[in-house]
């Protein structure tokens, strides 16, 4: 009876150290298991901190791009505008926004602008222009108070 209780004794004690041994290689596997999860995850954190990155680089380049389109093609715009007679170049403006209008006024030549004027004869060609030339002014008033101010 005691070897046969010695025997259970040991095959328990076998069984305790089986199950400790598991328990330890599966704890193992685990913190392994969380530490590649969390390398990766900090890998992904970089990836994505690298994409935002390049992605602002990426918009700033496009803005940048667009922006300079945008100046050389209203360059080109003044430049054929100006080069037309004030007849011609009268019903080409009056289709644009006015604040359109001024930039590409504001940055003709003074006589050109001066035919241009002259060329509005009707009350409503007129009243239009009335609205460019108050736009000048509050253009110029702007620009004063910005130059003060510095």
């Amino acid at each position: 009876a005691a070897q046969r209780i010695d025997g259970m004794i040991q095959r328990n004690d076998e069984a305790e150290e089986r199950y400790r041994i598991e328990l330890e290689r599966r704890d193992r596997e685990l913190r392994d298991s969380f530490a590649l999860l969390e390398s990766k995850w900090l890998e992904v954190v970089r990836q994505q901190e690298a994409l935002d990155a390049k992605q602002k680089q990426f918009e700033s380049e496009q803005e940048k791009l667009a922006m300079e389109a945008g100046s050389s093609g209203l360059q080109a715009e003044i430049d054929t505008l100006s080069s037309v007679d004030a007849k011609t170049a009268l019903p080409l403006l009056r289709q644009k926004d006015d604040a359109d209008v001024v930039r590409i006024l504001l940055a003709m030549d003074e006589r050109k602008r001066t035919k241009i004027v002259k060329q509005c004869k009707s009350t409503e060609e007129r009243q239009w222009i009335g609205r460019i030339l108050e736009q000048f002014h509050e253009s110029s008033v702007a620009q004063a108070e910005d130059l003060g101010a510095n």
